[in-house]
């Protein structure tokens, strides 16, 4: 997706890519892309709105809070999966592989990234996903479910439309003229195309999300809030619930919540919140080890 971060002093749109990472945005400041920092991103920002579309501009971990309507960017890339942006958050992410709970969250991030450039219902951008993470986070059957029906049915057309691009590529056209041919069909307002958007989409029914992680975030919220006022009770209890309504499937997540238990109780027994800690780690060994009563099996060579 290198190919887009080039000066083109005859654009007539904006080009915005948002990456994971500043070390991310190494290669497309070397390719003649801007990066916008913390500092200056607003005027970023405002360049474009201003009608100055030549330098694509980067933005490093940061899919909301930026609007990007109409000619301000009409071709929006992410590039590479995002991760947590605290150490908290990647702490977590490190510590409960295959977690529903964690992709769940990870397909919010997503899609908070894709609605950066369609700010109105008349509005309109082509997106283009890049990165082996981020592709294979959006393109299985499992990964999809946890995005809303709205975007894994635009997941889906763009994996058709991929296929329409690997059938020309077959036979003979280059990739990139495959690429940029579809991408014109969207900007050049294809009417074909728009019927065929729109027959689609007008055609979701049912929930955009699931209940169960609504619940999932709602508790982790809920007691979160309670430790940080000073009822420990009642944080507890709220994750403990979490835990006795079978919600929370897997081990990893299990163990992650009872790790929080433990953290809750430290401060008024530190014995107590060992229990816990040493329960929490038999289920999930990625946790922080507890600091007695930790169980070690020697492994035995074979004979």
């Amino acid at each position: 997706m290198h190919e887009f971060a080039p000066p083109a002093p005859k654009r007539q749109y904006g080009v915005v890519a948002l990456v994971p990472s500043f070390d991310s945005t190494r290669d497309w400041l070397g390719e003649g892309a801007v990066v916008a920092k913390p500092a200056d991103i607003e005027a970023r920002v405002d360049s474009l709105r201003g009608g100055k579309f030549e330098r694509t501009i980067v933005v490093a971990n940061r899919y909301d809070g930026i609007d990007l309507p109409d000619d301000t960017c009409r071709l929006l890339i992410l590039d590479g999966k995002p991760f947590g942006g605290g150490l908290l958050d990647r702490y977590s992410e490190s510590c409960r592989p295959g977690s529903e709970v964690i992709a769940t969250r990870v397909a919010r991030v997503i899609e908070q990234g894709l609605g950066r450039a369609v700010r109105g219902e008349k509005d309109y951008c082509v997106v283009l996903l890049t990165g082996a993470g981020l592709v294979q986070a959006v393109r299985t059957e499992d990964g999809r479910g946890y995005y809303s029906q709205q975007t894994r049915t635009q997941i889906e057309l763009g994996l058709e439309i991929a296929e329409l691009a690997r059938e020309d590529i077959a036979t003979g056209q280059a990739p990139k003229r495959a690429l940029l041919a579809l991408i014109k069909q969207c900007l050049a307002r294809d009417e074909g195309w728009k019927e065929f958007y729109a027959e689609r989409m007008n055609a979701l029914k049912g929930p955009s999300a699931p209940a169960k992680m609504l619940e999932i975030f709602a508790a982790e919220r809920a007691a979160e809030m309670a430790f940080r006022s000073g009822d420990v009770d009642r944080a507890v209890e709220t994750l403990q619930a979490l835990l006795d309504s079978k919600r929370v499937a897997s081990d990893a997540d299990r163990g992650w919540y009872l790790q929080e238990i433990a953290r809750y109780r430290y401060g008024a027994s530190k014995a107590d919140s060992n229990v816990l800690q040493v329960a929490a780690h038999k289920l999930n060994r990625y946790l922080l080890r507890p600091r007695e009563g930790m169980a070690v099996a020697k492994l035995v060579p074979l004979p």
